[in-house]
């Protein structure tokens, strides 16, 4: 597809990208989509027995066709039939990253060639960027119908055109923005104080139906809204689409102030074994059970009390040419066991807490969340632009600030009394004066940089 698409011509390409989802993604986004659409509202029992047969079915194709699961299996003297509930996937250790490093090829069925498939890199986040591979069409276009299916709750529209200003990681080499295919392109990476401004004069000349962005983008611009208190006028704008990046209540607030619309958030990363979305209904998070079979493991066990962090471990049923089993992506969640009042019996989570990289270290080696810690800095909002922790050192943490020309050296006594208040004397804050705070490869702006090994 992506072959066929370089050769058309500029006026082709837009008239392909013109076409609606519904159409452009051909057959295979078509069945996923409405199978997603009718399934739904399936009930609990019967989401259960549908991903039981769908983790037999992969557990017994990386049996018989992945070299790396064939020796596990057998080193533990398990069998495919032995997997006869979901709690029978607890049977198999861990995967982990080191695995996937160490056992690149091996995990690799030999029912694919490599030159049918599409090789996967990560942002890496924590640091170690990893690799894999995956079925390159089926792959872009079953991701595409789960994405759209989650985006239908606040009216994405997959049989129209929908117009986005997407506000990310794109490096534009030439300007602020430019349009590609139908989207409005803005890069992150240009995104300050002095260029908001243009910013918005171009959204609203583009009167998107969506902007798909980066929390931390859309936020810088949101308080520019709200301090300036700018009206801006996008008639069309039906929702926020945040994305990549843990989406704080302090954002969310300002967020949706701004814009007054809608601030969704869906949770999903590269290696496409979990994604899960906010319902229409609440801000809980949605677990798609026929994407891959899900866990929140802490110390080993299964999370299960209401409130609990747990890491996320996911299989996916999406990637039989590098199968993913009981994958640890190093994300932690929130549990609950409500129901939803929307009536999809789907396993939820309250909320997406970030990652074990995100925990700072106290002086006594315990791990605490920076849960909240946006809100220290919220209080001087109109004072500084952008703030950004820094660990290197147990017990030690550097908050790196861009100051506004009307800060002043009492506003970092309030930081450090706040800062006080919330972690005790278990850790010891360092505030910092930058010019400007460095995005990531991918164009985010990092809460946390942690150099510390959290696991």
């Amino acid at each position: 597809m992506k072959k066929f698409l370089k050769v058309l011509e500029p006026p082709l390409r837009y008239a392909y990208y013109s076409i609606p989802d519904y159409l452009r993604y051909g057959k295979l986004f078509r069945e996923k989509y409405n199978y997603l659409e009718k399934s739904q509202y399936y009930s609990e029992e019967k989401n259960k027995q549908k991903q039981l047969k769908m983790l037999q079915d992969l557990i017994k194709h990386s049996y018989e066709t992945v070299p790396y699961y064939r020796k596990l299996f057998n080193e533990l003297q398990l069998k495919p039939k032995d997997i006869k509930s979901l709690e029978d996937i607890k049977k198999i250790p861990y995967l982990t990253k080191e695995i996937i490093r160490d056992n690149y090829n091996e995990l690799l069925s030999n029912q694919y060639s490599k030159d049918c498939l599409r090789t996967v890199r990560t942002g890496g986040s924590t640091g170690e960027p990893l690799s894999f591979y995956v079925e390159d069409y089926k792959d872009r276009a079953i991701e595409w119908a789960y994405v759209s299916h989650l985006w239908s709750r606040v009216g994405y529209n997959v049989r129209k055109v929908n117009k986005r200003v997407i506000l990310m990681g794109e490096q534009i080499n030439s300007g602020l923005f430019h349009y590609k295919n139908r989207d409005l392109i803005m890069s992150s990476f240009k995104l300050t104080e002095h260029n908001i401004p243009e910013y918005l004069k171009e959204i609203e000349k583009y009167n998107p139906d969506f902007i798909h962005c980066y929390p931390s983008s859309i936020f810088i611009i949101a308080k520019f809204i709200i301090e300036n208190r700018y009206t801006i006028n996008l008639k069309n704008l039906k929702a926020i689409l945040c994305v990549s990046e843990n989406l704080s209540e302090m954002q969310r607030e300002a967020i949706y102030e701004a814009f007054n619309k809608r601030v969704y958030s869906f949770y999903g990363h590269s290696e496409h074994a979990c994604i899960a979305g906010e319902c229409e209904k609440s801000e809980l998070y949605h677990i798609e059970p026929f994407y891959g079979y899900t866990e929140l493991i802490n110390d080993g066990k299964e999370v299960k009390q209401e409130g609990e962090l747990g890491e996320i471990v996911s299989t996916s049923f999406l990637n039989y040419a590098m199968p993913f089993i009981r994958y640890r992506t190093g994300d932690i969640a929130i549990n609950t066991n409500k129901k939803c009042e929307c009536g999809r019996e789907y396993k939820i989570i309250k909320k997406i807490e970030g990652r074990e990289q995100e925990f700072i270290v106290t002086k006594s080696g315990n791990k605490v969340m920076l849960t909240g810690s946006y809100k220290i800095l919220h209080g001087l909002n109109n004072k500084i632009f952008a703030g950004q922790f820094y660990q290197d050192t147990e017990g030690i943490l550097i908050l790196k600030i861009v100051p506004r020309n009307i800060y002043q050296a009492e506003d970092a006594d309030y930081i450090y009394k706040e800062f006080r208040e919330k972690f005790g004397n278990e850790i010891k804050l360092k505030v910092e004066k930058v010019a400007s705070i460095e995005r990531t490869n991918s164009g985010k702006f990092k809460f946390l940089i942690q150099k510390l090994q959290v696991k």
